[in-house]
């Protein structure tokens, strides 16, 4: 909890771009979503944390410009992937199904419009951080889901971890910026 707000506490002291807040929030509920994971009977309020500091992570990344557009064949991509990892779990969820379920279409909404910051022309290198971010959340994710599935062992777990934070950094990096300042100081002008 502690590592995380105070990833959170930077973001929010020294973050200037449009996510900001967003990100400051997303970091918070993440540092909850840590300490419920570590119970395995709060495993479901857990990802309902998780699931919330995604919601926020979209929230401020639909406030750029460039996620505005829909952006369709990412949607697919994404979408199709979560897809095809969650049938391939599915059997061996038992009453984690929906939950799993509903968790995977909001992980899969941010890696969208996370992916959705890359225009095709005008890129800018925080924009790729997001992106490429959002992606190693996701493995990171996923690789938390194989376990869950008894697809995978424990031996994975320095790589989730490792994933998740690289993940967790990438976005606050990219809320610190000097390209996120510039882009919050030409929005409010």
């Amino acid at each position: 909890l502690v590592p995380m707000l105070a990833l959170a506490s930077f973001v929010g002291r020294f973050g200037t771009g449009r996510d900001r807040v967003a990100v400051t929030v997303a970091l918070g509920l993440s540092g909850i979503g840590d300490v419920l994971i570590e119970y395995p009977p709060l495993f479901v309020p857990a990802m309902v944390a998780f699931a919330c500091a995604h919601v926020a992570y979209v929230v401020g990344f639909v406030r750029t410009d460039s996620v505005r557009a829909v952006r369709p064949l990412l949607l697919l991509g994404v979408g199709g992937y979560a897809s095809g990892l969650v049938a391939v779990a599915h059997g061996a969820l038992g009453p984690l199904r929906i939950p799993v379920m509903a968790y995977a279409a909001v992980i899969t909404t941010m890696m969208w419009r996370a992916l959705a910051r890359v225009p095709a022309e005008g890129v800018r290198r925080s924009d790729v951080l997001v992106a490429v971010s959002a992606v190693v959340f996701g493995l990171s994710d996923s690789l938390i889901l194989l376990k869950l599935a008894h697809l995978a062992t424990d031996a994975v777990d320095p790589l989730i971890l490792a994933t998740y934070w690289a993940a967790q950094l990438g976005f606050a990096w990219a809320a610190t910026t000097p390209e996120a300042r510039t882009t919050s100081a030409a929005a409010s002008a």
